[in-house]
């Protein structure tokens, strides 16, 4: 993790695997600092957490949501794309379950959003019940736009009143060159 020497492409994401695990921060409550990452949950807990089977690879992950009632859960982390960039690379690993039986309306959401240097948020994407699966896949998205920027990276979970959908999420990575 951190800054290659010389320039070449490093991961500028800490603990994007999540395998520091709680960093002595409390598994509860409404909102929180785990290492390098900020949360919040409307349900009282921290979405960081230990589950080899769910995990993508080793045995902690983030999982929003899955409590069947309304709820929203956050985690970010803020990450510096160095001015002299040619590439930045966001990419994480995602699989959804839901108990949702529909398969036309998303009622629970996650949105992948980048916070830029100004403090705009901008969504990059979003998943919902609709993209259920059994197993992870791969995201990526090009963040080269904001490089010479310190930028907020955040996963938002938003669940109805009704029927769980867990998002799972590993392997979160932001490579980019320079330095």
């Amino acid at each position: 993790t951190g800054t290659a020497s010389g320039g070449g492409t490093s991961n500028r994401v800490s603990d994007g695997d999540f395998e520091g695990g709680l960093y002595g921060s409390s598994s509860t409550g409404t909102s929180g600092t785990t290492g390098p990452w900020s949360w919040t949950s409307t349900g009282s807990n921290n979405p960081i957490t230990s589950d080899s089977a769910k995990s993508h690879a080793g045995t902690w992950l983030a999982w929003l949501n899955g409590y069947g009632s309304s709820e929203t859960d956050t985690l970010t982390q803020s990450v510096a794309i160095p001015s002299n960039a040619t590439t930045a690379t966001l990419s994480f690993y995602l699989m959804v379950s839901t108990s949702e039986t529909t398969s036309t309306s998303a009622y629970d959401k996650l949105t992948v959003i980048l916070i830029d240097g100004a403090g705009t948020s901008h969504t990059l994407a979003t998943y919902s019940n609709l993209n259920k699966s059994t197993s992870y896949s791969k995201k990526s998205f090009n963040v080269l736009t904001y490089k010479g920027q310190t930028v907020k990276i955040q996963f938002k979970g938003v669940e109805d009143s009704s029927l769980a959908t867990n998002f799972y999420i590993d392997d979160a990575a932001l490579m980019a060159d320079g330095n």
